[in-house]
């Protein structure tokens, strides 16, 4: 600042665009980063799946290893067609059939992005859907299977003697005496 006689905020500027030189950047990852690292974050992006994972927050996490290679590495970041490809390659299964069951689709990577996106959550929706009527139906039947039990119990197991009823029962109580008949009179 003394030298340059400029003033700060265009100081602040000025640093923040020579931070961003490809030159700068690669002296700083040299200097910086453990050796090979954009070759173990170029196969960690090759590899990647998306698995269960709903599609949009894999796609963001792929993204975001590229642009470590955009800024530190441009030359091993992938293009946005590429990135595309390898994105559409790697989905689910369940996803790609659904994407091939569809009329044609943008081909730019933020639409083609937003459709899968939709598609991706409606699969989700569907499936938490089924997941909830599967649920209900088991419960269903595990309820009617438990009073089937019960009433099979009830109807062909013996009841149990009623032992609190024999203890106060005695054998003068055994005979049982029934009042006089009735006279004429009474």
């Amino acid at each position: 600042m003394k030298h340059s006689e400029k003033k700060a905020s265009k100081i602040v500027s000025f640093i923040t665009d020579s931070v961003m030189e490809p030159s700068y950047l690669t002296k700083l990852t040299a200097l910086v980063l453990k050796k090979n690292w954009d070759i173990k974050i170029r196969q960690q992006i090759l590899a990647s799946k998306q698995g269960d994972r709903e599609f949009i927050d894999w796609k963001i996490e792929v993204e975001n290893l590229n642009a470590i290679f955009t800024t530190s590495a441009p030359m091993q970041a992938l293009k946005a067609e590429a990135l595309k490809n390898q994105l559409k390659v790697n989905i689910s299964e369940d996803l790609l059939t659904n994407l091939l069951n569809k009329p044609a689709i943008s081909t730019d990577l933020a639409a083609w992005t937003l459709e899968v996106k939709e598609w991706d959550n409606q699969m989700h929706a569907e499936d938490e859907h089924t997941q909830h009527l599967n649920h209900a139906n088991k419960s269903s039947h595990s309820f009617c299977h438990i009073d089937k039990k019960i009433l099979l119990n009830c109807l062909s197991d013996p009841q149990p003697p009623c032992t609190h009823l024999m203890s106060t029962y005695t054998d003068s109580d055994k005979v049982h005496t029934y009042p006089p008949k009735l006279t004429d009179a009474k």
